[in-house]
């Protein structure tokens, strides 16, 4: 009887479930009928502005009046915006393929505007008024005005449609400005970055001493809500070739370098005056400039000594070291042209980091850090926690090395690591391979560097994130890894030849824990160093 009634407790329990499936799957249907309706009846808005302050929002206006206009309405229309500044190199191209396709007249763009369907309206009042039906008619439903069926329609805003006589305020420079320092600066209204920069342009001496003599300073400001000046602005973006995550405003040429936002001209505009930029400037979009003089050059905190002497220092990690010596005194156990394997073992370490480095900076290049201030905050607040933990991190080194507490060390490799990495080169050195020894070594050397990494990866990380923000919206040129790496790998390279000339790899194996005190402060000192530079940048 038990097992009777278990059998039909259990039928009755499946019977339940199927029922339950069969409802669930049916308004999972309905859901996903629902979703596949919104996504299909999704309407797209584009919105052109003609204002490309850095620290005003200008999209946020459109959203909120397409939000204003959806309120309370029963069956409101699934739409998404997508913002341009339309005399910005894309937002250009975008609204001269939708105005071809269109047919829309010249005399019918003035900004703000927006497109939608086979629609545009020009000024916020209407597209308050239009909005709506616009989006309705694009949607497939019923518009609610007579008048909804026309196409275009536009609105004077302020002016900025008024055509323009000659070219006048376009920086020209005269006989008497030939000897002065010509600085030309884009803003425009209701900017507070702008603002502040003119702010601190008023602050500069009105002469200035450069290293070919004293000159006059000439500043001439050109507001981009006048449209030839905005045309002017986007003409010399395309001669320098300027990246699109940099043009805003504020925005200043000074010779053939540029400056963009306030952070950057309040930074590095002083030493370009110093060094002679701008005298007898002449910012005629027409004339070819040299494709490396009008990009930012990788100066700065990021020069060429301090990326030597940052790789050299990181070249000195005890856990480098450790693992260096490691391979030398297997390879002097295996046998053969001791000279040549060892620099075998740099090369496959140099091409690891290399690789490293790069995807780390490709990485970190993707985050639109000038298009958005706050994905750069959040960079260099997380930068700063981690130069800041890694500095304590490495005096309490200092304060236990020099207590002799080898083994309570906290900046290295976990031990875990450093025993897999201790396995991989006794696999990959061993007597007897003969010629494939120099493959081993190549191959075991890169898998090692990736297993290193993570503790002597800590000061490259910091260089590289400080690199992308000295260059934004470049990249990091492809030597400076090069010249990084290369000063990272003397350390090793010293001991290489060291040990072929006869020296014992314990001897120098000891010297190198007598020596790691100073390392460890050295780093200290480091990681400071990189913890007020996300400081200053978040000033």
């Amino acid at each position: 009887m038990k097992n009777r009634a278990g059998k039909l407790i259990g039928i009755l329990l499946l019977v339940m479930g199927l029922f339950l499936a069969a409802g669930c799957g049916s308004e999972a249907g309905e859901s996903e009928t629902q979703e596949t309706e919104a996504q299909q009846e999704r309407v797209t808005i584009y919105f052109f502005h003609n204002n490309p302050c850095e620290s005003c929002h200008e999209g946020q206006k459109i959203r909120e009046l397409a939000e204003k206009v959806m309120e309370g309405r029963e069956n409101p229309i699934h739409y998404q915006t997508e913002e341009y500044y339309a005399f910005r190199t894309d937002g250009k191209q975008k609204l001269e393929r939708l105005a071809d396709e269109l047919g829309i007249p010249d005399e019918d763009l003035s900004f703000p505007m927006v497109i939608i369907g086979n629609r545009w309206v020009s000024g916020y009042t209407r597209i308050e008024e239009e909005l709506y039906d616009c989006l309705a008619e694009a949607a497939g439903r019923d518009t609610e005005s007579s008048g909804a069926g026309e196409k275009g329609g536009s609105e004077e805003t302020g002016g900025n449609t008024e055509e323009k006589a000659g070219r006048e305020g376009l920086f020209a420079a005269t006989e008497g400005e030939k000897d002065s320092m010509n600085i030309l600066l884009f803003t425009t209204e209701s900017c507070s970055s702008c603002d502040k920069v003119k702010a601190f342009l008023k602050e500069l001496p009105t002469e200035m001493e450069t290293e070919e003599g004293a000159c006059s300073v000439n500043i001439q400001e050109l507001s981009v809500m006048e449209e030839e000046n905005a045309v002017y602005l986007l003409q010399l973006y395309e001669a320098r070739q300027v990246p699109v995550a940099l043009q805003k405003v504020p925005f200043l040429f000074i010779g053939n370098r540029y400056l963009s936002g306030e952070k950057e001209i309040r930074s590095g505009l002083e030493a370009l005056m110093k060094a002679g930029e701008g005298i007898g400037a002449d910012y005629n979009p027409e004339i070819p400039v040299d494709s490396e003089a009008g990009k930012n050059k990788f100066t700065g905190i990021a020069s060429i000594g301090t990326v030597v002497v940052t790789g050299f220092l990181n070249g000195l990690n005890p856990c480098a070291l450790s693992m260096t010596l490691l391979f030398l005194s297997l390879l002097a156990a295996a046998g053969g042209r001791f000279l040549r394997y060892g620099l075998c073992y740099l090369a496959g370490k140099f091409l690891a980091y290399l690789g490293l480095g790069m995807a780390v900076a490709a990485a970190a290049s993707s985050i639109p850090m000038d298009a958005f201030g706050t994905a750069r905050n959040i960079l260099n607040v997380l930068l700063l926690i981690f130069c800041l933990g890694a500095a304590f991190g490495n005096l309490w080194d200092f304060v236990q090395v020099k207590k002799g507490n080898f083994g309570r060390v906290r900046m290295q490799l976990p031990r875990a690591l450093r025993r897999w990495n201790e396995k991989m080169m006794q696999a990959a050195v061993r007597p007897g391979m003969g010629k494939l020894l120099f493959l081993a070594v190549f191959g075991g050397s890169v898998v090692i560097a990736l297993g290193e990494f993570f503790c002597t990866g800590q000061i490259y990380l910091a260089s590289i994130l400080q690199w992308v923000q000295s260059a934004p919206g470049e990249g990091v040129p492809f030597f400076v890894f090069c010249l990084y790496i290369a000063a990272m790998c003397i350390p090793a390279l010293l001991i290489i030849i060291l040990v072929a000339g006869g020296k014992s790899v314990f001897a120098l194996s000891e010297k190198s824990l007598q020596r790691m005190p100073a390392v460890k402060l050295l780093y200290v000192v480091l990681f400071l160093a990189f913890a007020l530079f996300s400081l200053y940048m978040l000033i």
